[in-house]
């Protein structure tokens, strides 16, 4: 009985700190944003889309429109001169 419980908790434990690597993992690559808008922008264009589903909550909604407002900004190119 103690050594089913035993293995229990080491197989939690190991469960645990795998999905804390992969968490870690993902966070540490997504942090780059060295050239945020390089692959969503090409040419003065937005290439991407952003999706929102018919029950998204309204902080969804809110969060997609923001991204757009930042990739148009992204997109805009400054006229010499100005």
């Amino acid at each position: 009985m103690r050594f089913q419980k035993a293995i229990k908790k080491i197989m939690a434990l190991g469960t645990g700190a795998t999905m804390m690597g992969a968490t870690l993992m993902g966070a540490f690559a997504a942090a780059d944003l060295a050239n945020y808008p390089a692959p969503f922008i090409k040419d003065g264009k937005f290439n991407g889309v952003l999706v929102v589903g018919d029950k998204a909550a309204a902080e969804d909604v809110i969060g997609v429109s923001d991204i757009a407002i930042s990739m148009q900004f992204a997109a805009t190119k400054e006229k010499p001169g100005k």
